[in-house]
């Protein structure tokens, strides 16, 4: 299944078939095209820029019929030269390139990753899903387990049991989160990890083992959110069910902690071939302006979008010289950091911001910051917005008194701050007394917010500690506000 603007094409040595998307079947009213290969003579492409759409015109031998046009969006140049490829194999009766779910991309070797959650803690984990893929070949040796959550995280929530649908009982003679770790290492062995939105299975995992006093070894790890964020697909999202459907893979046991492993596989396997590329997975990564995470030391540093390029080539170095990262490392993408932080102070002048993660979600960010410091995102909004005394009383933002700590991007925390005050909850810059609410987004520590919030908690305090997942379910609003619609 080839990705076209707005539009997926799929081509076999008898036929090309289109299926178009909602905008398009009302425009053409039609849901799909269907033409017969040996009606067709030639193909041309007038390939897409990286600012302007291209076309793929097929003609037919019959000279009445007027060709058939295949749009592709801007940026989508791989997969415009894939498909006229392909159309040209089919009409020389020749095998299809690139296209096959088996096709083996030498060197692109790694373990997807999807643990679920019992509880609101992001360390509270009750299972854990993992699938091998070695040189780009989902292996038949994979790796799940429920597991009893660490203490003092071990209680079930009704939320959670509703999203997975484990129960207290359904781990009751199932090993120890400190257990199932090991084995996962065993499994995993020095091969990279990826997640879909990596940075809350990190966090998670690296949590679970503080709880249990485990050993978690050091690993890089690539987020496939913020793959597909890059590639310009013409979806209406990119939950992992969505954008594992666009590259033809069917997520039919979501928030299944394999399932969605697979799906998490199959989506960077997809990526891959969309751009027929080969190599590396930090290079599949590096090649779409992105550095992969780190868990080290008990510490996550997340996946980061470098348009700069200096996280990259800093990066790329290091994983030559360590494959994984150093046992010792005290600060986990420290070079990240002081690499981008370097090119942000050429371009731009200084700049400073902190801040971090907790709770449950499966959201994520990849939004480019261009040159600034990646932490700049977390930077504090100087107005504060009053609540709104007409809002719903139903609301579960209404009288509550909000703070938010770390990165929502693409969401800036202004707008956050409208849409609480808007929903009648009262926005505050800092954890206080009076918090009840503090809203954790997705970054590379445990914020000074979070660890003030967590001191009150053991005081006593009733600080409830959501995800900007959860957040975002509150207001209503989607986890990425610009992907609504697509680009036209």
């Amino acid at each position: 299944m080839i990705t076209a603007h707005g539009a997926h094409v799929n081509v076999s040595a008898e036929a090309i078939d289109v299926h178009y998307g909602a905008l398009l079947t009302a425009l053409r009213g039609t849901p799909e095209a269907h033409i017969a290969v040996e009606d067709l003579s030639a193909v041309t492409l007038q390939s897409p820029t990286s600012a302007a759409l291209g076309h793929l015109s097929v003609e037919f031998s019959d000279d009445s019929r007027a060709p058939f046009s295949i749009a592709f969006a801007p940026g989508q140049e791989s997969s415009a030269q894939l498909c006229r490829e392909a159309i040209e194999a089919a009409l020389k009766g020749e095998d299809i390139p690139g296209l096959g779910a088996n096709v083996a991309i030498p060197g692109l070797n790694f373990v997807a990753v999807d643990v679920e959650t019992a509880n609101s803690d992001w360390g509270s984990i009750c299972q854990i899903g993992a699938v091998k893929v070695l040189d780009g070949v989902v292996s038949e040796n994979s790796y799940v387990t429920l597991c009893k959550p660490p203490k003092p995280v071990d209680n079930f929530d009704k939320s959670n049991i509703a999203i997975h649908g484990i129960q207290a009982e359904d781990v009751a003679e199932a090993p120890q989160f400190a257990e199932t770790v090991q084995d996962l290492a065993s499994f995993v062995g020095d091969l990279p990890l990826v997640a879909h939105n990596a940075q809350f299975d990190a966090t998670a995992l690296t949590r679970a083992a503080q709880y249990s006093d485990a050993q978690l070894p050091p690993s890089y790890f690539g987020c496939s959110l913020a793959l597909a964020r890059s590639l310009n697909l013409q979806v209406k999202n990119h939950k992992l069910p969505t954008v594992a459907k666009e590259f033809g893979y069917d997520l039919e046991q979501h928030h299944d902690a394999l399932a969605d492993a697979r799906a998490c596989a199959e989506i960077v396997l997809g990526a891959a071939r969309r751009d027929r590329f080969s190599g590396s997975f930090a290079e599949l990564f590096f090649d779409h302006y992105l550095t992969l995470g780190t868990m080290a030391n008990k510490k996550v540093f997340p996946v980061l979008k470098d348009r700069s390029g200096a996280g990259v080539a800093t990066q790329r170095t290091t994983i030559a010289q360590h494959p994984t990262p150093p046992q010792d490392e005290t600060a986990p993408g420290a070079e990240i950091q002081e690499a981008l932080l370097s090119y942000s102070e050429v371009k731009d002048g200084p700049r400073s911001g902190t801040d971090a993660t907790s709770a449950r979600g499966k959201t994520g960010s990849s939004k480019s910051t261009g040159g600034r410091a990646p932490w700049q995102a977390v930077a504090t909004p100087d107005t504060v917005p009053d609540a709104n005394k007409e809002a719903d009383p139903s609301s579960l933002l209404y009288g509550q008194n909000v703070t938010l700590t770390g990165d929502f991007e693409p969401w800036d925390k202004g707008q956050l701050w409208n849409l609480i005050a808007q929903a009648g909850g009262h926005v505050g810059k800092n954890v206080t007394k009076k918090t009840t609410i503090l809203v954790a987004g997705a970054w590379h520590s445990v914020t000074s917010k979070e660890k003030k919030a967590r001191e009150y908690q053991q005081k006593g305090q009733d600080i409830a500690i959501w995800s900007a997942e959860d957040l975002y379910n509150a207001l209503g609003v989607d986890a990425s506000p610009q992907e609504e619609q697509p680009p036209f």
